[in-house]
C-alpha cells in the first residue's frame, strides 16, 4: 500500500491491479487495467506526482512509472530482463528510487534516466520474507540511504552508503545486532533499533536453560560531533520578567526592515530549510543515546512532527495478539500510543497522517495519541476486468520466473528449464479451472526431483463441508443397535485431549448403547458418525442404554464432540502409549521412549515432555517414524547429548550430576519412509553424532531446502527451495533416498496385526546391548578428605 502526500488518497494492491482510492469519499481509479499482469509494490513520489511500482507486463518484473492521478502510457523504467524486485523507496527530491532484489543487490534508480548503481550487496541472504521487509531509508537531503546488512559473525550492522562519494560506510560495529535505520527530519539523527537489552529469561522447567527475549531497544545517534545530543540532561531555569519599557531613546532590540532587508531575511530562511546531512563515521557508535521506552520487540520506524513511530509487537511469551502503533514524544519525551491493533502503516510525505492497516481495514489517521479508524477507506470500488485465462498464464509464467530466479541451482539441476516452460506452457490453453493451472503447476516444478516442491491453490471453487463430531471410541454393533466398543485413552498423565467418555462425571461404559444424538436415532444401515454430522466441537445430548442383566437404564448425557483433529490426535496420543508400554516391557523397565511427531512445536514438546519425564530410565529409543519435519535437528539433539559436566555432593539429600537434568544412557532410533525434511535432518543428525544405532527403513528424502514461500496474483502460492544441505565431508544430502538406517527392518503388517512391532523389537535390543557394554551411570562422590593442616600435609 502507498499514501499520498497529504493524505487524502491511497494505493492499494488487489489481485495484481493498482487502485488510486479517496482517503473517505470521492472516485476509485484503477490505474493499471492488467488481468494478465502482476502489479505490486506501490509507491507514491514524496511530490504526489507520480506512482512506481513493479509489473511483469513486460514478460520480466520491471520497474513503471505513471502519473498518479491515471495515465494511459506509463513509462517502463528498466529493463533488467529478469529477476524479482522489492519495495521501492523514493528519494525525497523525488529524483531517484532504491530497492533491493533477488540477488541481495541494493541498488538507485535515475527515475529521468533509468540508470542503475549498486549501492551494496548483502553477502548473507537475506530470504524473500526478508527483502519484503527491507526498508531503506533516504536522508532529508537525497544523499545518503541507509539500511541493516549482516555482516561476518552473522549479527547486523547500520550502513549508509554516499550518493555523491559512492561510498558504503558501515556505521555500527556488528557487535550487536542493529536494525531499521531512520534519519530525522532535520537531518541531525539516525535512529535505528539495537538487541543490547539482554535481560535473560530463564526456563521453568528446572533444566538451567535460558533465553534473551524481548531485547531490543531504540536508540539515536547525532550524526557529527558538533550535534547535541538528541536527550540533554534537563535543568529548570528562572525567567526574569521585564518590569519597565524601554526608553525610546535606547537603541530599539528591532530594526525596522526596508524590502532589502526582507528579501534577505527569506533568503536566509530558505538556506535553513535547504537540509544538509553530514555524517562524521568516527566514533559514529560511541554517540548512542538510548530512548528511555521500555525494551521489546518492534517493527518498522518512520518520523513526524518530533516524533519517533513504530510499531511494538507483544512480548515474547506474553500471549497477546497484534502490534500497537507508537511514538515517543521527542520534547515530551514519552511514550504514547496511537492505535492498537496495527498490522501495517506508512506517513505521509507531510508527516501529518497515517495510512494504516487494521483488522482487514484501511484508514487514514492523525499523527496523535488514541486514533482510531473513524471512516475505513471504501474499497467497494476495487472492480477489474477479470480474465480468467490470462491469470492463468500470468500464474504459469511466474512460477516458472520464480523457480528460475530463486531455485538453489541457477543451473537447475541440469533440467532443461527453458524446454520444461514450453513443454507445460502449452497445457495452459487446455485449462478449465485453477484446479488445472495448480496440476500443471505442481508437475512442473516436479521435473526438478527435489523436495519442498509445493503449490497451493488460490482464487478456487469453494464450499463449507459439514465435518463430523467425534467421540473418540471405537464403535461396535449390538444388534441393531451402535454400542461404544472402546473408549480410546491415552497415558494417565497426558491430559492433552480426553474422550468425552473418559472425563469426570461422565458415566458411560463400554458397551454402552448410544440409540440417539440430539433426539435423531443412530440409523444401523449407516455409519454412526452420519448422525453426527456437523457437529465437530458441539455440545450435544446422546441418549444411552446400559444393559444391566434383563433390564435396560437409559439416561441422558450432555458431552462436547471432539473435532477431527482432536480425535486423531487422541489416537496418536494413544499409539504413542501404547509403544511406551511396549518399550517398558522388552526393557524390563530399563529403557524409556520418546515419539516425535515433527521438528516442530509439537515435536519439540514432545521430546522435552517425554524426556524430562523419564530422565530414571538407563536409555532411550527416540522414534520419528511418521515425522512431519519442521526445523533442523542441531537443539534437539543438544537436549539429548548433554554432557554431565559435574557432579553435586550434598550434607542431605541425594548427588546428583549437573547438568541434572541430563541422561547419559546409550540411544536407539526409530525412522521410516514416512519421516521426510526435518524428518530426515534428525536421523541424519544422529548418525553424525553417532548417537546411536538406527533401525527401521529409508526416510523420505526431502532436504532441497528449506523452501521460501511465494505468494501468486489470485493469492495461491508456491514454494521455491533456495538452499540445499551438504555434510561437513561435502557431499550433498540424499535426496530422493534418504537416510538409511544401520539396520533395516520391516514393518511387516502381519506382525503389526498380532500387537507386535518388529523395529521396536530389535531397537531395544540393540540398545540393551549397548547398555550392558557402556551403562550411562553416575560417578559416585569421593570419601570425604581430611583438610586439616595435617591432612594436607600428608596428601602431598
Amino acid at each position: 500500500m502507498a499514501v499520498s502526500p497529504d493524505g487524502k488518497r491511497a494505493i492499494l494492491e488487489a489481485r495484481g491491479e493498482l487502485f488510486n482510492v479517496p482517503a473517505k469519499d470521492g472516485v476509485t481509479l484503477n490505474l493499471t487495467r492488467s488481468s494478465g499482469a502482476y502489479d505490486r509494490d506501490p509507491s507514491w513520489s514524496p511530490d504526489g506526482k507520480t506512482i512506481a511500482w513493479w509489473s511483469d507486463r513486460s514478460g520480466e518484473y520491471e520497474i513503471w512509472l505513471q502519473k498518479s492521478l491515471g495515465d494511459p502510457n506509463p513509462k517502463q523504467l528498466t529493463m533488467r530482463k529478469g529477476g524479482y524486485g522489492y519495495s521501492l523507496y523514493w528519494s525525497p527530491d523525488n529524483k531517484k528510487l532504491a530497492f533491493i532484489d533477488e540477488k541481495n543487490d541494493i541498488s538507485i534508480i535515475d527515475t529521468a534516466t533509468g540508470a542503475i548503481e549498486k549501492a551494496a550487496n548483502s553477502e548473507w541472504d537475506v530470504s524473500h520474507g526478508g527483502r519484503g521487509a527491507f526498508i531503506i531509508k533516504w536522508s532529508p537531503d537525497s544523499r545518503w540511504i541507509t539500511f541493516p546488512l549482516a555482516v561476518k559473525n552473522a549479527q547486523s550492522a547500520i550502513f549508509i552508503y554516499d550518493t555523491e562519494s559512492k561510498k558504503l560506510n558501515q556505521a555500527t560495529s556488528g557487535f550487536y545486532s542493529d536494525d531499521l535505520p531512520t534519519f530525522s527530519q532535520d537531518g541531525k539523527y539516525l535512529f535505528f533499533q539495537t538487541n543490547r537489552n539482554m535481560d535473560v529469561e530463564y526456563s521453568a522447567l528446572g533444566d538451567g536453560t535460558w533465553i534473551y527475549p524481548n531485547a531490543t531497544q531504540i536508540v539515536s545517534v547525532n550524526l557529527n560531533k558538533d550535534i547535541p545530543s538528541l536527550l540533554p540532561p534537563k535543568n529548570d531555569t528562572l525567567t526574569v520578567a521585564a518590569t519597565e519599557k524601554t526608553d525610546k531613546t535606547e537603541k530599539p532590540d528591532k530594526v525596522e526592515k526596508t524590502d532589502k532587508t526582507e528579501k534577505t531575511d527569506k533568503s536566509e530562511d530558505k538556506k535553513k530549510d535547504a537540509v544538509k546531512v553530514n555524517i562524521d563515521f568516527e566514533n559514529f557508535e560511541a554517540r548512542i543515546v538510548t530512548l528511555p521506552v521500555k525494551a521489546g520487540n518492534f517493527d518498522k520506524m518512520a518520523v513526524a512532527e518530533n516524533k519517533l513511530i513504530y510499531l511494538r509487537r507483544p512480548n515474547t511469551g506474553s500471549g497477546e495478539n497484534g502490534a500497537s502503533l507508537k511514538y515517543y514524544d521527542l520534547k515530551e519525551r514519552e511514550e504514547k500510543t496511537i492505535m492498537d491493533k496495527v498490522s501495517d502503516y506508512a506517513v505521509t510525505a507531510d508527516g501529518k497522517s497515517i495510512l494504516v492497516e487494521s483488522n482487514r481495514q484501511y484508514g487514514i489517521i492523525s499523527v496523535g495519541a488514541s486514533q482510531k479508524i473513524e471512516k475505513a477507506i471504501p474499497t467497494d470500488g476495487l472492480v477489474m476486468p477479470w480474465v480468467a485465462r490470462q491469470e492463468w498464464e500470468q500464474i504459469f509464467n511466474d512460477t516458472w520466473r520464480r523457480y528460475r530466479d530463486f531455485f538453489y541451482d541457477p543451473a537447475m539441476q541440469k533440467v532443461d528449464w527453458n524446454e520444461m516452460r514450453t513443454r507445460y506452457g502449452a497445457l495452459v490453453k487446455d485449462a478449465r479451472t485453477r484446479w488445472d493451472i495448480i496440476n500443471i503447476q505442481s508437475t512442473m516444478i516436479s521435473e526438478l526431483a527435489a523436495g519442498h516442491t509445493y503449490a497451493r491453490t488460490g482464487d478456487t471453487e469453494e464450499f463449507t463441508p459439514l465435518i463430523s463430531g467425534f467421540l473418540g471410541i471405537d464403535w461396535i454393533k449390538e444388534g441393531n443397535q451402535y454400542a461404544v466398543g472402546r473408549i480410546v485413552k491415552p497415558a494417565a498423565w497426558d491430559t492433552e485431549i480426553r474422550s468425552p467418555f473418559d472425563r469426570p462425571g461422565i458415566d458411560v461404559k463400554e458397551g454402552d448403547i448410544i440409540t440417539a444424538v440430539n433426539g435423531i436415532s443412530l440409523d444401523i444401515t449407516k455409519d454412526p458418525y452420519a448422525a453426527f454430522e456437523g457437529l465437530e466441537g458441539k455440545t450435544v445430548v446422546l441418549s444411552i442404554t446400559r444393559k444391566n442383566g434383563l433390564t435396560e437404564e437409559k439416561s441422558e448425557k450432555v458431552i462436547t464432540c471432539l473435532t477431527m483433529s482432536e480425535e486423531r490426535n487422541l489416537r496418536c496420543l494413544e499409539w504413542i502409549e501404547k509403544n511406551r508400554l511396549m518399550v517398558e516391557k522388552l526393557s524390563n523397565g530399563k529403557l524409556g521412549y520418546i515419539y516425535m511427531s515433527n521438528t516442530s512445536g509439537d515435536g519439540q514438546r514432545e521430546l522435552v515432555r517425554m524426556y524430562y519425564g523419564q530422565l530414571d530410565k538407563e536409555g532411550f529409543i527416540v522414534d520419528e517414524r511418521f515425522n512431519g519435519g519442521g526445523q533442523l535437528a542441531d537443539r534437539f539433539m543438544e537436549l539429548l547429548l548433554r554432557p554431565v559436566v559435574y557432579n553435586l555432593k550434598w550434607r542431605t539429600g541425594k548427588s546428583h550430576t549437573q547438568p541434572v537434568k541430563t541422561n547419559t544412557g546409550p540411544l536407539g532410533m526409530l525412522i521410516n519412509g514416512w519421516a521426510g525434511s526435518g524428518g530426515d535432518g534428525l536421523p541424519w543428525a544422529f548418525k553424525v553424532l553417532k548417537a546411536g544405532p538406527i533401525v527401521g527403513e529409508n526416510t523420505l528424502g526431502i532436504l532441497v531446502g528449506p523452501a521460501t514461500g511465494h505468494s501468486m496474483i489470485d493469492g495461491g502460492g508456491i514454494t521455491v527451495p533456495d538452499a540445499r544441505l551438504y555434510d561437513n565431508a561435502g557431499h550433498w544430502f540424499w535426496e530422493g533416498e534418504g537416510v538409511s538406517p544401520d539396520i533395516k527392518v520391516w514393518d511387516d503388517p502381519n506382525m503389526l496385526m498380532q500387537g507386535r512391532d518388529p523395529q521396536m523389537e530389535r531397537v531395544v535390543q540393540e540398545v540393551l546391548k549397548q547398555l550392558a557394554v557402556k551403562p550411562g551411570k553416575m560417578t559416585p562422590a569421593p570419601a570425604y578428605e581430611d583438610r586439616t593442616a595435617k591432612g594436607l600435609k600428608n596428601k602431598k
